[in-house]
């Protein structure tokens, strides 16, 4: 199933790719390695977002929670 994802992701780059350049995919005969082999390029970007900012966002949201979690809570005998 990973073979099959990766395939259909490297064909999707190239055909995303390529026409920009005014190149028809089809005329170049790409193999299923070059299929393969252009999958990391179309998934780095979203993976990178994901391992990065990910984290981030959940640290700035429990930073938020704990700086919140202080205010507007008395005791009940300080009232």
């Amino acid at each position: 199933m990973a073979i099959g994802l990766l395939y259909y992701l490297g064909n999707v780059y190239q055909r995303a790719y390529y026409p920009t350049l005014g190149v028809i995919p089809e005329d170049l005969q790409f193999s299923v390695q070059a299929m393969l082999a252009e999958s990391p390029d179309a998934i780095f970007l979203p993976l990178w977002f994901l391992l990065v900012c990910g984290p981030i966002v959940l640290l700035v949201l429990g930073w938020a929670d704990s700086r919140s979690a202080g205010h507007g809570t008395r005791p009940v005998a300080a009232r």
